[in-house]
């Protein structure tokens, strides 16, 4: 992945166009070298477009890589809370 596609991805998610974002990084994502910004990016994207599955294993993939982030640590709780909300309705 290139330094303008993470960069335009960036911008995208920083401007809340969440979904340009994770259609910028999504080929980063297909191989199994995929940049943890790029994880992390479309992780956060997914978490916004309330795509639960999605951000459920983009967070699993991405807390593989760095167990110690504690912000994906928090997203993952939140995601799990509202799949078993779902669950419930």
């Amino acid at each position: 992945m290139t330094a303008s596609v993470l960069a335009r991805a960036r911008a995208d998610a920083a401007a809340g166009a969440w979904e340009r974002a994770l259609d910028a990084v999504h080929p980063a994502l297909t191989g199994a070298h995929g940049s943890t910004e790029a994880l992390a990016i479309a992780a956060n994207a997914a978490l916004a477009l309330r795509r639960d599955p999605l951000a459920l294993t983009l967070l699993q993939t991405l807390l593989e890589r760095q167990p110690t982030l504690d912000s994906a640590r928090r997203n993952l709780s939140r995601v799990h809370n509202r799949l078993a909300l779902a669950a419930k309705a």
